[in-house]
């Protein structure tokens, strides 16, 4: 698992995240009382900690979902290639048609469909 103490694009993403599965702070969300959806302000060095601890925990029990996940519940009885992987390429799906990285970088199409799925393509 990612540190978030040490990304802080991942550490927004993952705040933004949670708050998209706790709407309006519902019930249930592990920072309720501590950062709202809007952001918190006046904090102190303590409460900062406790909220970097709780959303990294919370980031452990709820991984992203990768594009494989998502497809395959999306289409359970699809063909799949030898490594377990969808039998067409992920760009075509997900990147409205953009070309395969393979073809740039050294990257392999089991690294390309397990990648977590971005927020708008969620």
């Amino acid at each position: 698992m990612a540190d978030l103490s040490k990304d802080t694009l991942l550490f927004a993403a993952e705040k933004r995240r949670m708050c998209k599965a706790f709407p309006e702070c519902s019930n249930g969300c592990p920072l309720k009382g501590k950062a709202c959806h809007v952001g918190w302000y006046g904090g102190d060095a303590a409460t900062d900690a406790q909220i970097l601890s709780t959303l990294q925990k919370w980031h452990e029990e709820h991984p992203f979902k990768t594009y494989a996940q998502d497809f395959f519940e999306k289409f359970p009885n699809v063909r799949r290639d030898t490594d377990g992987t969808p039998f067409v390429c992920r760009m075509y799906l997900y990147n409205k048609g953009e070309k395969c990285p393979k073809q740039d970088v050294e990257i392999t199409c089991f690294q390309c469909w397990n990648e977590p799925m971005t927020e708008d393509n969620l």
